[in-house]
């Protein structure tokens, strides 16, 4: 809800999440058709993260569905900060 109602203050947010400059987003407003800060944190994150994609589908992603994009950004971000637990059991 928070994306959809204040779009533009969530992707502020997590672009500072990611370690980005927090007004960062903002600057799509200038890139045109294609929202170019999208795309390149977009990208940057298939990088840092090893998840599989290609650039022409974060193309498509970030112009037809650009807060489903900052949405699923946000996912991977909170997934990635989650504390790992590390089990382990006795022999008996």
């Amino acid at each position: 809800c928070f994306a959809y109602w204040c779009f533009p203050c969530f992707a502020c947010m997590t672009s500072r999440d990611f370690g980005e400059h927090l007004c960062l987003p903002l600057l799509d407003v200038f890139g045109g058709l294609i929202p170019p800060i999208t795309l390149a944190i977009r990208v940057s994150m298939r990088h840092r993260y090893g998840i599989q994609g290609s650039i022409p589908l974060d193309c498509v992603f970030s112009t037809f569905c650009g807060i489903c994009s900052w949405c699923q950004m946000s996912r991977e971000i909170k997934r990635r900060k989650l504390p790992v637990v590390v089990i382990t059991t006795k022999n008996a």
